[in-house]
């Protein structure tokens, strides 16, 4: 993937753009030496006289700034999306714990189902919001993970405590539900 970059021009922020655009912003008259550049990997926002490939006469030269800009308050540098260990893991496990809870709306299986959802989904979040954690990354989509898994694993277990439970009470139970198990 080429390099991305940002521009602060007359007060406002341009970009992500590659650097092919910039050189036709520069000629269309739209990017002057003197405004703001930006690119992952930079500390602070830059003019941009001083990116070679753009200015290469201005690199170092005293050029001054687009005029209505002199007091203008500079833009937060743009956020890049960070992708850190764990986070795949935080994903899957949010998603099984939201098919845990489903499953159990549908009754598929008698529970079962969300049960292994949401014991996997645990497990997964729990070990992406480890990792995560240790790499300095969120850990948000990991609690989802946990908080959804563990719902779903518990509410699967209990249906399937009174399922069991209406098996052991006596013949006929099942029936008196509606459910047929010969069906199954």
């Amino acid at each position: 993937m080429k390099r991305q970059w940002y521009c602060w021009i007359e007060g406002q922020q341009y970009g992500p753009a590659e650097v092919s655009d910039l050189l036709g912003w520069v000629k269309e008259g739209r990017l002057h030496a003197g405004d703001y550049v930006w690119s992952e990997g930079m500390a602070e926002w830059t003019v941009a006289r001083n990116i070679p490939d753009l200015f290469p006469s201005a690199v170092g030269a005293v050029v001054p700034r687009p005029v209505g800009l002199a007091g203008a308050a500079m833009p937060p540098l743009p956020q890049a999306q960070v992708s850190y260990p764990g986070k795949g893991m935080c994903v899957a496990g949010m998603v099984l714990g939201i098919a845990s809870i489903v499953s159990l709306c549908c009754w598929c299986a008698y529970g079962l189902p969300s049960i292994i959802c949401g014991l996997v989904g645990l497990i997964l979040s729990i070990v992406g919001s480890r990792q995560a954690k240790r790499a300095g990354g969120s850990t948000g989509m990991g609690l989802t993970g946990i908080v959804l898994s563990a719902i779903g694993l518990a509410l699967g277990l209990i249906a399937v405590i009174i399922l069991v439970s209406i098996a052991v009470s006596g013949p006929g139970s099942f029936e008196d539900l509606g459910l047929d198990l010969d069906a199954m």
